[in-house]
Protein backbone atom coordinates (compact mmCIF):
# COMPACT_ATOMS: atom_id res chain seq x y z
CA UNK A 1 0.00 0.00 0.00
CA UNK A 2 1.11 3.51 -0.69
CA UNK A 3 2.11 5.63 2.24
CA UNK A 4 0.12 8.81 2.82
CA UNK A 5 2.40 11.71 3.57
CA UNK A 6 1.53 14.77 5.58
CA UNK A 7 1.88 18.24 4.14
CA UNK A 8 4.89 18.86 6.35
CA UNK A 9 6.59 15.70 5.10
CA UNK A 10 5.95 16.75 1.51
CA UNK A 11 7.35 20.21 2.10
CA UNK A 12 10.42 18.83 3.88
CA UNK A 13 11.03 16.35 1.08
CA UNK A 14 10.83 19.01 -1.63
CA UNK A 15 12.99 21.54 0.20
CA UNK A 16 15.70 19.24 1.58
CA UNK A 17 18.19 20.41 -1.04
CA UNK A 18 17.54 24.12 -0.54
CA UNK A 19 20.32 26.02 1.19
CA UNK A 20 20.42 29.61 2.39
CA UNK A 21 22.71 31.92 0.47
CA UNK A 22 25.48 33.73 2.32
CA UNK A 23 23.49 36.97 2.13
CA UNK A 24 20.45 35.30 3.66
CA UNK A 25 22.57 33.78 6.42
CA UNK A 26 24.22 37.14 7.13
CA UNK A 27 20.85 38.90 7.21
CA UNK A 28 19.43 36.26 9.56
CA UNK A 29 22.46 36.60 11.82
CA UNK A 30 22.12 40.43 11.85
CA UNK A 31 18.44 40.13 12.75
CA UNK A 32 19.28 37.76 15.60
CA UNK A 33 21.93 40.13 16.92
CA UNK A 34 19.51 43.04 16.78
CA UNK A 35 16.90 41.03 18.69
CA UNK A 36 19.49 40.18 21.34
CA UNK A 37 20.54 43.85 21.58
CA UNK A 38 16.92 45.02 21.92
CA UNK A 39 16.28 42.35 24.54
CA UNK A 40 19.36 43.48 26.45
CA UNK A 41 18.24 47.11 26.26
CA UNK A 42 14.85 46.11 27.66
CA UNK A 43 16.56 44.27 30.51
CA UNK A 44 18.64 47.38 31.25
CA UNK A 45 15.51 49.52 31.17
CA UNK A 46 13.70 47.13 33.53
CA UNK A 47 16.66 47.02 35.89
CA UNK A 48 17.36 43.30 35.38
CA UNK A 49 20.81 44.15 33.99
CA UNK A 50 22.78 46.86 35.72
CA UNK A 51 24.90 49.21 33.61
CA UNK A 52 28.03 48.36 35.55
CA UNK A 53 27.48 44.67 34.64
CA UNK A 54 26.96 45.38 30.95
CA UNK A 55 30.50 44.49 29.76
CA UNK A 56 30.28 41.12 31.51
CA UNK A 57 26.78 40.54 30.15
CA UNK A 58 28.07 41.13 26.62
CA UNK A 59 30.93 38.68 27.18
CA UNK A 60 28.45 36.07 28.40
CA UNK A 61 26.87 35.85 24.95
CA UNK A 62 29.78 33.66 23.83
CA UNK A 63 30.78 32.66 20.29
CA UNK A 64 32.35 36.09 19.83
CA UNK A 65 28.86 37.65 19.68
CA UNK A 66 29.53 40.29 22.37
CA UNK A 67 31.21 42.92 20.16
CA UNK A 68 28.54 42.57 17.47
CA UNK A 69 25.71 42.89 19.99
CA UNK A 70 27.53 45.85 21.60
CA UNK A 71 27.61 47.63 18.24
CA UNK A 72 23.92 46.86 17.60
CA UNK A 73 23.09 48.13 21.07
CA UNK A 74 25.06 51.33 20.46
CA UNK A 75 23.28 51.88 17.14
CA UNK A 76 19.84 51.37 18.71
CA UNK A 77 20.62 53.72 21.60
CA UNK A 78 22.17 56.40 19.40
CA UNK A 79 19.19 56.24 17.03
CA UNK A 80 16.78 56.64 19.96
CA UNK A 81 18.19 60.00 21.11
CA UNK A 82 15.72 62.79 20.40
CA UNK A 83 15.45 66.51 21.00
CA UNK A 84 13.05 67.44 23.77
CA UNK A 85 13.25 64.04 25.52
CA UNK A 86 14.96 62.94 28.72
CA UNK A 87 17.71 60.80 27.06
CA UNK A 88 19.45 60.19 30.41
CA UNK A 89 19.34 56.38 30.25
CA UNK A 90 20.46 56.36 26.64
CA UNK A 91 23.45 58.57 27.38
CA UNK A 92 24.39 56.39 30.37
CA UNK A 93 24.38 53.31 28.12
CA UNK A 94 26.55 55.06 25.52
CA UNK A 95 29.01 56.21 28.16
CA UNK A 96 29.14 52.74 29.73
CA UNK A 97 29.70 50.95 26.42
CA UNK A 98 32.32 53.39 25.17
CA UNK A 99 34.24 54.07 28.39
CA UNK A 100 36.25 57.30 28.48
CA UNK A 101 35.64 57.98 24.78
CA UNK A 102 31.93 57.91 25.55
CA UNK A 103 32.15 60.79 27.99
CA UNK A 104 33.22 63.16 25.23
CA UNK A 105 30.35 62.02 23.00
CA UNK A 106 27.81 62.17 25.81
CA UNK A 107 29.00 65.71 26.60
CA UNK A 108 28.27 66.73 22.99
CA UNK A 109 24.75 65.35 23.32
CA UNK A 110 24.22 66.95 26.75
CA UNK A 111 25.43 70.33 25.49
CA UNK A 112 23.03 70.16 22.55
CA UNK A 113 20.09 69.14 24.76
CA UNK A 114 20.84 71.90 27.28
CA UNK A 115 21.16 74.46 24.51
CA UNK A 116 17.77 73.34 23.18
CA UNK A 117 16.15 73.73 26.61
CA UNK A 118 17.63 77.23 27.03
CA UNK A 119 16.49 78.19 23.55
CA UNK A 120 12.96 76.97 24.25
CA UNK A 121 12.80 79.02 27.45
CA UNK A 122 14.16 82.08 25.66
CA UNK A 123 11.71 81.67 22.79
CA UNK A 124 8.85 81.17 25.26
CA UNK A 125 9.80 84.43 27.00
CA UNK A 126 9.76 86.32 23.70
CA UNK A 127 6.37 84.93 22.73
CA UNK A 128 4.98 85.53 26.20
CA UNK A 129 5.86 89.22 25.89
CA UNK A 130 4.19 89.35 22.47
CA UNK A 131 1.01 87.79 23.86
CA UNK A 132 1.01 90.23 26.79
CA UNK A 133 1.31 93.16 24.34
CA UNK A 134 -1.61 91.85 22.29
CA UNK A 135 -3.68 91.43 25.45
CA UNK A 136 -2.76 94.96 26.62
CA UNK A 137 -3.99 96.39 23.33
CA UNK A 138 -7.25 94.54 23.95
CA UNK A 139 -7.54 96.15 27.39
CA UNK A 140 -6.41 93.12 29.40
CA UNK A 141 -3.46 93.68 31.72
CA UNK A 142 -2.19 93.13 35.23
CA UNK A 143 0.74 91.77 37.18
CA UNK A 144 -0.92 88.38 37.66
CA UNK A 145 -1.32 87.91 33.91
CA UNK A 146 0.65 84.82 32.80
CA UNK A 147 -0.25 83.87 29.25
CA UNK A 148 0.13 80.31 28.04
CA UNK A 149 2.20 80.53 24.91
CA UNK A 150 1.51 76.88 24.04
CA UNK A 151 -1.76 77.90 22.38
CA UNK A 152 -0.26 80.72 20.32
CA UNK A 153 -0.02 79.68 16.62
CA UNK A 154 3.15 81.77 16.17
CA UNK A 155 4.74 79.95 19.10
CA UNK A 156 3.86 76.54 17.66
CA UNK A 157 5.41 77.43 14.30
CA UNK A 158 8.52 78.98 15.87
CA UNK A 159 9.04 76.02 18.20
CA UNK A 160 8.66 73.52 15.36
CA UNK A 161 11.21 75.41 13.27
CA UNK A 162 13.67 75.58 16.13
CA UNK A 163 13.18 71.89 16.95
CA UNK A 164 13.88 70.98 13.32
CA UNK A 165 17.16 72.92 13.44
CA UNK A 166 18.22 71.11 16.62
CA UNK A 167 17.14 67.74 15.21
CA UNK A 168 19.39 68.38 12.19
CA UNK A 169 22.32 69.14 14.49
CA UNK A 170 21.57 66.04 16.55
CA UNK A 171 21.50 63.95 13.38
CA UNK A 172 24.94 65.26 12.40
CA UNK A 173 26.38 64.36 15.81
CA UNK A 174 24.77 60.90 15.66
CA UNK A 175 26.13 60.32 12.15
CA UNK A 176 29.65 61.40 13.15
CA UNK A 177 29.61 59.07 16.15
CA UNK A 178 28.09 56.21 14.18
CA UNK A 179 30.65 56.52 11.40
CA UNK A 180 33.50 56.72 13.86
CA UNK A 181 32.28 53.58 15.61
CA UNK A 182 31.30 51.84 12.39
CA UNK A 183 27.77 51.18 13.65
CA UNK A 184 25.73 53.33 11.26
Amino acid sequence: MAEIKSTLELVMERTKDLVQSEDEQRELQENEREKKARSLLLKIDNGRVKLENLPQTLEDFGNGEGPFIRNKLLKIVIDSLTIGSDNIKEMAVIENLMGNAGREEVDKFKDLFLEYERSVKELAGVHEKKVIEVLKKSGISGSALKPKVGHDPDWIVALAGMKNQFEARLTRIKDELGKRLGVL
